[in-house]
């Protein structure tokens, strides 16, 4: 029996029918096309639906059906087809459909691969694990023997071991590239035999305002300190290593208050706030809670994303699923827990809950995702009792933070759909100003006194910009916001970082590179230095830049031009984390490590 008869299925051919593609009927070529533009949509939806798998162990449900609608329908379409072209032809419109397959494949791996694998190896493990879907697709076309379809299937299916059982995709860049690693690059720490929660009286914290850093960038949540001078030159005086630790997974940054340094890490399925001696990096105490967000919202990776906040004696820190904890600083015992979206009536945001707390005398403020009527709450230090709920719109991922508008405290905080300003007392909304961008992601803190005591700087990723406000109070003492610029300025792109004013010139990292804005125009003066989405801090008239990838590197906040000043190679692996400076201790982490560094100080 030749290969033509045993396809499927069997139809019967007049001797004069159709021999080619081109003389083949219209109802045919048009069954063909069809079915290989049906097929652009398999490469993208079952490769999606391939990463997803290989990072939460589950298919990202919308591309799975994609893939397992799209494919039938090729089935469908190619049945019975191939006997009204000749076999050269048939095989000519799949090799051109393979060639299609093959080549989105390589763009795709080499324009979305991060870094932690080269391309080449990242191709030859994913490419043969997609082909099986693609000849299941068109395996009614070709003319072969049915045991020959069945055999390259098998042959197929066996491909897509490998690369299940070698590769894993660790997360995304802050550029959406897909980080695939190998399983046996895995970094796993050992935290079973650490510190728990102490009992007695604990270690004692002993605040100094003048080197603490005992919150969310700072004292103040705006990524500056003015009270530090570092040495200028990190190439003369390279800051000193001084411990090196695993820790859990998290974007969380350290606060750190009376010698001790604290920071909120994900071991398994507990989240953790962990206290370390900042002399030597051993921990002190560890705060255990059973959390961690559905795997299906994991794709900024697994763990905390806010920062512990640390005043008068007490730690208090939000975790990513809304866990609100009150701790003694000296023993990390519970003082009194809530669940702030349990509380609100609110709901995870995708990323989780990723505001760090704000003190506001005798309150703590925190943001509740899932609300629009409560993405901002008030809880009474001592007790944990809520004082208020309110909000404008959702909460967005940025912390709120106070500022003051002549001798008005405000708090202000950046939903997902622009900037509210709040009462402290009452929670009750002064001003509103709509500020975001297509995806309602908002990470940046507004720049306050930008340009004069009255304006406030608003910068936002995902193609946005930035925007100077002027807020004002008219007789009636209501408030409100207006533009400063004449229109907004397409520079200072934050994405994950906030930017930071040194006089009348802005800082910051737009889509991962370091760019200087004039505060009163939002015109670029200079633009350079591939550092990623990292963070930075503003050091005096220094900035310390902590670059996506790992190293950390200090500039000069100049408006003449990007003067790097030295580098250290602190972490070598993806990092959202923001530094933290407590007088000459600088530290740094990520999702696998934490680094204590003693720089020199400005004699």
């Amino acid at each position: 029996m030749s290969a033509m008869s045993e396809n499927v299925p069997s139809l019967s051919l007049s001797s004069d029918g159709p021999k080619c593609i081109w003389q083949s009927s219209l109802v045919n070529r048009a069954r063909l096309v069809l079915a290989m533009g049906l097929t652009v949509i398999l490469p993208y939806s079952y490769g999606r639906a391939l990463v997803t798998y290989s990072q939460f162990s589950v298919f990202e449900p919308r591309y799975l059906m994609q893939a397992l609608i799209a494919a039938p329908l090729v089935m469908a379409l190619t049945l019975g087809l191939a006997p009204h072209f000749s076999s050269k032809a048939a095989w000519l419109a799949f090799g051109a459909v393979f060639a299609i397959w093959t080549a989105f494949y390589v763009f795709l791996v080499f324009a979305y691969n991060g870094d932690r694998l080269p391309g080449w190896l990242v191709f030859a493990g994913f490419f043969p694990a997609t082909l099986w879907i693609l000849w299941t697709a068109w395996i009614f076309f070709l003319p072969i023997r049915w045991s020959l379809r069945g055999a390259v299937l098998g042959v197929l299916l066996f491909a897509t071991i490998p690369y299940l059982t070698l590769f894993e995709v660790s997360g995304l860049s802050g550029d959406t590239h897909v980080d695939f690693a190998l399983r046996s690059q895995r970094k796993t720490a050992d935290f079973g035999s650490k510190a728990g929660e102490l009992s007695g009286t604990g270690v004692k914290l002993v605040e100094n305002r003048l080197t603490d850093f005992p919150a969310f960038q700072g004292p103040n949540h705006t990524a500056v300190l003015q009270n530090v001078k570092l040495a200028r030159d990190w190439n003369e005086h390279p800051p000193r290593e001084l411990w090196r630790v695993p820790t859990g997974a998290g974007w969380s940054s350290f606060a750190v208050v009376g010698g001790y340094a604290f920071t909120l890490e994900q071991r398994g399925d507990q989240e953790c706030l962990v206290a370390r001696d900042l002399k030597t990096g051993h921990e002190v105490w560890v705060h255990k809670d059973d959390a961690v967000l559905p795997k299906q919202q994991l794709m900024g990776g697994p763990g905390p994303r806010s920062t512990p906040t640390v005043y008068e004696g007490r730690v208090y820190s939000v975790g990513e699923t809304g866990i609100l904890n009150c701790l003694d600083g000296g023993t990390g015992r519970v003082i009194w827990s809530k669940n702030i979206l349990a509380d609100s009536g609110g709901s995870l945001a995708f990323h989780g809950v990723s505001g760090s707390p704000l003190i506001a005398d005798d309150l703590i403020i925190v943001a509740p995702t899932g609300r629009d009527d409560a993405s901002l709450a008030a809880y009474k230090r001592d007790s944990g009792e809520r004082v208020w709920a309110k909000g404008h719109d959702a909460a967005a991922y940025a912390s709120p933070m106070l500022a003051s508008f002549g001798s008005t405290t405000q708090i202000l905080n950046n939903t997902s759909k622009g900037l509210t300003a709040h009462e402290p007392r009452s929670g009750t909304i002064l001003w509103h100003y709509d500020w975001t961008n297509e995806d309602g992601v908002i990470c940046s803190q507004p720049i306050t006194n930008a340009g004069a005591p009255d304006q406030v700087l608003l910068t936002a990723g995902y193609s946005k910009g930035s925007q100077l406000l002027k807020v004002t109070r008219d007789d009636k003492g209501v408030w409100s916001a207006s533009p400063a610029w004449e229109q907004p300025s397409r520079h200072m792109k934050t994405k994950f970082t906030t930017a930071v004013l040194h006089g009348d010139y802005v800082y910051g990292l737009d889509d991962g590179i370091m760019q200087c804005i004039d505060v009163k125009t939002g015109q670029q003066k200079w633009k350079g230095g591939r550092y990623g989405h990292g963070q930075i801090l503003l050091v005096d008239d220094l900035i310390i830049v902590q670059t996506e990838q790992g190293p950390v590197v200090l500039i000069e906040a100049s408006p003449k031009k990007l003067t790097e000043l030295g580098k250290v190679a602190a972490l070598s692996s993806k990092t959202w984390n923001c530094p933290a400076l407590a007088g000459k201790h600088l530290l740094v982490r990520n999702d696998t490590e934490a680094v204590c560094y003693e720089v020199e100080l400005a004699k």
